[in-house]
């Protein structure tokens, strides 16, 4: 809600812009990416945390609009973290039939570009949302196994967000045989 203020006071046909989220329009400045990426972060958590529930659901397409706008502006903002959301987002979307999976991937180089690879989270993202969907266990492991390799003292500013990555790889790969069949 206050990401969604925040817009509207700027632009007061965000509401409007937001349900049509035609991806052609982008009334945003650059300054305006990180109240864009937190909006649609937020907004991404209540639709998984929703248990499906379609109230919540078909606001999906609003997330990748904000987010793709936000990537229109500046992509490599803070060191790739719209290109993270993106991977997941990329495999939520049913408007993309057959383009979820590339998509995804294609993100997921430009986060490991954009980050140096010192983001433990886009290789737990990768390995929970894609190699869980296609049963690709090895795949799984060493996406895992490279979250849990790196050294979260190389890259200060993304420590706690490299911690929190590495005890969810861990916490994956204890449950790896209840993940595949």
């Amino acid at each position: 809600g206050y990401g969604l203020q925040a817009l509207t006071a700027r632009y007061p046909q965000v509401e409007q812009d937001l349900a049509i989220h035609d991806p052609s329009v982008n009334p945003f400045t650059p300054a305006d990416v990180p109240v864009l990426y937190w909006t649609a972060a937020a907004l991404g958590g209540a639709i998984s945390s929703s248990q499906g529930d379609p109230r919540w659901v078909i606001r999906l397409p609003e997330v990748v609009w904000l987010l793709e706008c936000a990537e229109q502006l500046d992509p490599d903002w803070n060191e790739g973290s719209l290109y993270s959301a993106l991977i997941s987002v990329s495999l939520s979307r049913t408007d993309i039939p057959g383009q979820n999976e590339a998509r995804a991937r294609s993100y997921f180089q430009k986060a490991l570009k954009a980050t140096q690879g010192r983001d433990a989270g886009i290789y737990v993202t990768l390995a929970e949302k894609l190699a869980v969907r296609n049963q690709n266990r090895e795949e799984f492991e060493q996406l895992l196994h490279t979250a849990l390799a790196l050294d979260v003292d190389q890259a200060p500013d993304r420590r706690l967000a490299n911690v929190i990555a590495q005890r969810r790889a861990r916490w994956l790969l204890d449950r790896e045989d209840e993940l595949f069949y």
